[in-house]
């Protein structure tokens, strides 16, 4: 028989590996089942059943290799790739490694986007577990550092992609926008958008605002700051003794080292103007528009209300007056109006002219107003320095407008111990009075409402930033800011209040302007899930990042991993019967899935549940118990496991607990099939301390009972189909490559069961004679039925105008005979004790139902074989045919059992029959002869 290249899986079969019968695999399949069902495991100490499908130990499963047999795990590798069986197995709900082949072309362009950095954090996690091991845990600086690490990896992300997508953000309505080609990370002008940018700018930001929670949780922990390549405040320690000449960069210093509450949300508010500073449009892009209202032409650079200001003039020159204009003039009301007559203008110029004579602007100036207000409203919300914000406004003849910003309390550098250019020399008396100066202006109603947001972040006036609120973080910023600067004034009135002037502690003084600056007794975690129900906020607030983010700060990361991870695992056992990814073998008690926190994690969104993940990590190592963690865990192996990446899943299952490692791994390595990567996976598994033994027993007990072909409750086998029905002078024939060469999905994956098995090592192989012998047993099956498919394989050979002198007659004789004695030779172990030496009565059942549908219809072949190879080879073997019914018939012999209990006794009978006559036709005729031929109407003898 020809040898052919078989593909299974992604691998390829050597070519010196024969097409095989299926049916080897099928039996063994069953059997192995059999056995595993049967029998009861023991303990030995350390291993427990887990349920009714409970793992065993090494010598309580199935024993199926032996020891130095090259041949023998060539010949295993090879016997599944096909099945005798007459009807077609049944398919496995469980996906099968062409289904996950047949997916990967979307999971790779998964991979394709993550490109190198599921590698680097996985070589991030590794460095940081060599570096702590044998270490004690007892604070947060290795945490902080592979926060560090990690955020350093998202940020070079960002980095590469605003290069490639920055003009796009910009441009995105147009969409004229030029891509870059592929670079070292993995990416390519047509796999990522600016989706992707976004994506990898909030995982950033995440990173910072852990390590930033870490070190809050970890107060007594902390390293100190040069320990840390990132950028996080250090808490003031320094007790210093207040009085009333203190500055108030002292003042507020003591402030933040004893108030827990105020330094954590103070941190936030530093990390949510980083997050403004380091993803917001530039200013000049926030301000455009309305600066193109404003008809001053680019920059803002000409000097303040110049259309009101001309339309002053103007009124003045006709009016010939030499001094300003009155409010009260007579008549001013009327004559001076803006451009569309719709509101009276002021009459003067100073910047409190507006609310003082309560009129307005023409419509260009208050534009232009809206447009300082904004910068003035975004500089602030990014933490731009106060010398920066005077700076700018400088560059806009607007210097006035910087003083509002110069009283920003956070602006202080506490850490320092000494005051800024910012100002935080000032006395605490008069830069409390100052906010509450500018509390009251945030309150004025003929304010513009980015003016009023620039007045409230100052003193802490929370409705007037609210106005111009419109995403997550705006909110959490203006609640948080609010809280802390009201909570400050309420220090110094409870602290300093000896010292309080009498402006500031009257009844409308210092606390009155604060009452509506946050509610203290408002958790974080209230104030995330208030963010869930505000129709402005509602849809960003259940975005992963956004969910994952309000977990940290409201301190619920616990509830969000429990009830996401719970959700998440049921999620994927649904998905298991008809996708892609594999079903999950834990079992989900649905009363797990409590608590207020919404689950919209899916099973197809990798970055956040490898964000995750890592961060369950984090909070691992410093002893941080997260229920829930393991679900993340586990889908984030077999995201990798089908992205290509199977070399990390040791690492990562090495994290999971004893017995989940195990049956995920065993669940992973069916799709690895290159034998130099299975070896490394082994090295890796025994490297991260996974029992590599129990590993491949799981795996092959799952790949048999995925492979199953007929239901546990039914008894017996489906019979071997090698014999043709229809009839021809009485003989019925062999069929054409019976065995034929496709193969079932579940079979690929039964192949790599094994195949994994038979490449561990000697040491970790079970060694069993009896199992030895019957899987021997079940070789020379294959065999024998491999020998008989190659033999008619050499039948439709036969020439067509045949004639046993030609050399092409010669030729075909020569075949034939080799074929049928490689017939006759494997056949031989079959004819005695095949199968018949099983270890236990549950055993002994199994093999009789194997020889029942195995042996009746091989040795039916046989005979067919041997009465037409008697036509052109020689009469003896139509003795031989005769002696096997004598060999039948003895009673000493195992195989009459088979063809009485199989009911086909009567076939053998009718067989040997047909034998009997041909020996007659024979014996007259002679060997090869045309009459010989017709008499005996054997099949081929019509063609030719």
């Amino acid at each position: 028989m020809k040898e052919k290249n078989m593909r299974c899986g992604t691998g390829e079969l050597r070519s010196d590996q024969t097409r095989l019968p299926r049916v080897y695999a099928y039996f063994t399949c069953d059997y192995c089942f059999f056995a595993c069902k049967s029998r009861q495991p023991t303990t030995n100490g350390v291993l427990q059943p887990e349920d009714d499908t409970s793992d065993w130990s090494l010598d309580e499963l199935l024993n199926f290799t032996v020891e130095g047999t090259d041949q023998f795990a060539k010949i295993f590798v090879s016997l599944m790739l096909t099945l005798g069986s007459g009807s077609p197995l049944k398919t496995p709900a469980w996906p099968t490694i062409s289904d996950v082949h047949r997916a990967l072309r979307p999971l790779q362009a998964d991979a394709d986007r993550v490109g190198k950095q599921v590698e680097q954090f996985a070589e991030t996690l590794d460095r940081h577990c060599n570096d702590t091991r044998g270490k004690p845990q007892d604070n947060c600086t290795h945490a902080l550092k592979v926060v560090n690490g990690y955020r350093r990896i998202a940020r070079s992300a960002v980095q590469y992609l605003q290069e490639i997508h920055a003009p796009e953000k910009q441009e995105q309505a147009t969409g004229s926008v030029e891509t870059k080609s592929r670079n070292s990370y993995g990416y390519s002008s047509h796999s990522t958008t600016v989706d992707d940018l976004e994506r990898w700018q909030q995982e950033e930001q995440t990173w910072h605002l852990l390590g930033v929670m870490l070190q809050v949780q970890y107060p007594s922990q902390s390293p100190s700051q040069n320990s840390l390549s990132g950028k996080y405040l250090v808490r003031p320690t320094t007790e210093l003794e207040l009085n009333q000449y203190s500055s108030e960069s002292e003042v507020w210093s003591q402030f933040l080292a004893k108030d827990d509450q105020a330094w954590e949300r103070h941190c936030v508010v530093q990390w949510l103007k980083t997050c403004a500073m380091e993803s917001a449009p530039a200013i000049e892009d926030v301000v455009r528009e309305l600066e193109t209202d404003a008809d001053r032409g680019s920059g803002l650079c000409a000097h303040s209300w110049l259309y009101t200001k001309e339309a002053i003039k103007g009124k003045k020159r006709l009016r010939s007056w030499p001094q300003a204009l009155a409010p009260d003039s007579p008549g001013i009301d009327i004559s001076l109006r803006n451009a569309d007559k719709s509101q009276s203008l002021v009459t003067q110029l100073d910047p409190d002219a507006v609310t003082r004579q309560a009129r307005g602007l023409e419509h260009q100036d208050v534009n232009y107003e809206r447009a300082m207000w904004l910068a003035c409203w975004e500089m602030l919300r990014r933490g731009e320095d106060w010398n920066c914000i005077r700076g700018w406004c400088q560059d806009h003849v607007e210097n006035w407008r910087a003083i509002a910003v110069r009283q920003d309390t956070h602006h202080h550098l506490f850490s320092e111990g000494k005051a800024s250019s910012s100002g935080t020399a000032a006395g605490w008396q008069s830069r409390a009075l100052w906010r509450k100066v500018c509390a009251l202006a945030a309150q004025s109603n003929g304010a513009d409402q980015f003016e009023a947001a620039v007045y409230g972040a100052v003193s802490g006036h929370l409705p007037s930033m609210k106005k111009v609120c419109c995403r997550w973080n705006d909110y959490l910023f203006a609640h948080y800011n609010c809280y802390v600067l009201g909570a400050f004034d309420e220090y110094i009135a409870r602290s300093l209040h000896n010292w309080l002037p009498h402006s500031l502690s009257d009844e409308a003084g210092l606390l009155k302007s604060h009452m509506t600056s946050g509610n203290r007794a408002i958790s974080g975690k209230q104030f995330v899930t208030s963010m869930r129900e505000l129709n402005s906020t509602s849809e960003e607030a259940k975005r992963p990042f956004k969910l994952l983010q309000g977990s940290l700060i409201g301190k619920s990361f616990n509830e969000f991993v429990r009830n996401n991870g719970t959700l998440l695992l049921q999620i994927m056992n649904r998905l298991g019967s008809s996708s892609s990814y594999a079903k999950f073998i834990q079992k989900v008690e649905k009363s797990q899935a409590e608590g207020r926190i919404p689950v919209l994690i899916k099973p197809d969104n990798y970055q956040i549940i490898r964000l995750v993940s890592h961060i369950c990590l984090i909070y691992k190592g410093l002893g941080v118990p997260t229920p829930g963690a393991e679900n993340f865990l586990d889908a984030y192996i077999s995201f990798l496991s089908r992205a290509g990446k199977q070399q990390l899943l040791p690492l990562y299952a090495s994290f999971l607990s004893w017995e989940r490692a195990i049956s995920c791994m065993a669940r992973e390595i069916r799709l690895v099939v290159d034998i130099g990567e299975r070896q490394t996976m082994m090295r890796l598994m025994k490297q991260y301390g996974i029992n590599l033994e129990r590993v491949l027993n799981k795996q092959l007990r799952m790949s048999i009972e995925r492979s199953q072909d007929h239901d546990e409750k039914e008894s017996g086998y489906q019979r071997l189909c090698i014999l043709d029905s229809k009839k021809q002078g009485e003989m019925r024939t062999i069929k054409n490559d019976f065995m034929g060469s496709a193969i079932t999905d579940d079979q690929h994956d039964l192949i790599n069961g094994f195949e994994w098995s038979m490449n561990s090592d000697p040491p970790e192989q079970a060694q069993s004679r009896g199992q030895s012998n019957t899987f021997q047993n079940l070789e020379q099956l294959v065999h024998a039925l491999n020998a008989l498919e190659a033999w008619q394989a050499e039948i439709i050979k036969k020439p067509r105008d045949f004639d046993m002198s030609s050399p092409a007659g010669k030729m075909w004789r020569d075949s034939l005979r080799k074929a049928s004695e490689s017939i006759e030779e494997h056949m031989q172990p079959l004819l005695r004790g095949w199968l018949q030496y099983p270890k236990d009565e549950s055993e002994a059942v199994v093999f009789e139902q194997i020889r029942e549908a195995c042996l009746p219809e091989v040795l039916l072949a046989y005979t067919a074989m041997m009465n037409f190879s008697a036509q052109y080879l020689s009469r003896s073997y139509l003795l031989k045919s005769m002696e096997l019914g004598a060999m039948i018939a003895a009673p000493e012999s195992d195989l009459a059992g088979c063809f009485v209990s199989s009911k086909r006794m009567p076939e053998m009978v009718d067989a040997l029959a047909v034998t009997s006559m041909n020996m007659l036709v024979a014996e007259e005729y002679g060997i090869g002869s045309k009459k010989m031929s017709a008499k005996m109407g054997l099949w081929g003898s019509k063609g030719s």
